[in-house]
């Protein structure tokens, strides 16, 4: 499991959840950054972007993600808004 936030406070709190999983943790900003791999799936939550920088965030997720993974977003009142297959 990977864990990119530009906050390192954020990427702190993640540290310490007792999921008994090893998490890579990325400081870095989502709108930039460059991976070096794909994932079976992805999630992207509580992100304070402007309207404009979504849609090209969205499309990094479904990039990241395998073929037949899942990219699940949540908005920031936490209400579900996307969640599908990539393929």
């Amino acid at each position: 499991m990977t864990a990119v936030d530009s906050s390192t406070q954020g990427l702190a709190k993640i540290a310490r959840l007792p999921s008994g999983e090893t998490i890579e943790t990325v400081t870095a900003d989502v709108t930039t950054w460059k991976p070096d791999r794909q994932w079976i799936g992805a999630a992207a939550t509580f992100l304070r972007r402007p309207p404009a920088q979504r849609l090209p965030l969205y499309a990094l997720l479904r990039r990241v993600v395998r073929p037949s993974g899942t990219v699940v977003a949540f908005s920031r009142r936490g209400r579900r808004i996307r969640g599908a297959g990539t393929s």
